[in-house]
């Protein structure tokens, strides 16, 4: 899935929150480019919104993929952090829009494959079973300075860190990739390391292997049918059996 896909906005934002959604952006959107007028047109008759509504809607990041008729994209919205905190409060997307917030940008997130299930599920079961739920969380937000709100697939914070962590309360992400790989290994695999994350693992599906990142730095690579045995330096009492991890997931050999 290309980095900057985002599926069309009527999937991701309820209706009757628009209103919601007017109060929290206006005015950062006010002096935002507009999408032509035949697009807004597109957009009122999709989403049956009005003509005002239409033209504002129009100026959300969000739409820059649900039509055709546009033939000049502005440059996306940014998001701050506490635009996206009221958008949510505010019950504006949907409850079944999968979204995170990335140096400012909204990016859908892509399906969740059965490997990667296997895969999430047994390092999320190693580490509340070791570091309990005051430590360890799986597919919650941790905050970036960068305007970024991602959900890694397994965090480790610091004993008596908020549930939503800022990331330097944050000891280790895991993120799994496989449908995500590009952006796993893009623009968020940038976001965390400009941003301080002290140790990131990149458990990747495709190649079978897994990418060790500590203080801005890749540290090592390990293959799938070594015996790697994975512990990270501010989590020493847990070890992960990275083969033990694949099979979870439930892949062939490569």
């Amino acid at each position: 899935m290309p980095d900057g896909h985002r599926e069309p906005a009527r999937r991701c934002l309820a209706e009757p929150s628009f209103k919601l959604l007017c109060g929290a952006l206006a005015a950062p959107l006010a002096a935002a480019p507009a999408y032509p007028v035949d697009t807004h047109a597109t957009v009122r008759a999709t989403l049956r919104y009005s003509d005002e509504q239409a033209v504002l809607f129009s100026k959300l990041t969000l739409m820059a993929t649900t039509t055709q008729e546009c033939t000049e994209v502005p440059a996306p919205h940014h998001w701050t952090l506490d635009e996206y905190h009221r958008a949510i409060d505010g019950e504006v997307f949907t409850d079944d829009c999968r979204i995170e917030l990335l140096h400012g940008e909204l990016f859908d997130m892509p399906p969740i494959s059965e490997p990667h299930i296997g895969a999430v599920g047994y390092l999320t079961w190693l580490f509340f079973t070791q570091l309990g739920w005051q430590r360890a969380s799986s597919q919650t937000p941790i905050i970036l300075p960068s305007d970024g709100e991602p959900e890694p697939d397994v965090a480790v914070r610091e004993l008596g860190a908020p549930s939503k962590p800022t990331v330097a309360q944050v000891q280790l992400v895991i993120e799994v990739s496989q449908t995500s790989r590009r952006r796993d290994l893009g623009s968020k695999l940038e976001d965390y390391l400009r941003d301080g994350l002290r140790e990131l693992w990149i458990i990747d599906l495709v190649e079978q292997c897994a990418l060790i990142y500590r203080n801005g730095q890749l540290v090592a690579r390990y293959p799938r049918g070594v015996g790697a045995r994975l512990s990270a330096e501010l989590v020493p009492e847990v070890t992960v059996e990275l083969d033990q991890v694949f099979e979870a997931a439930r892949l062939p050999n490569a």
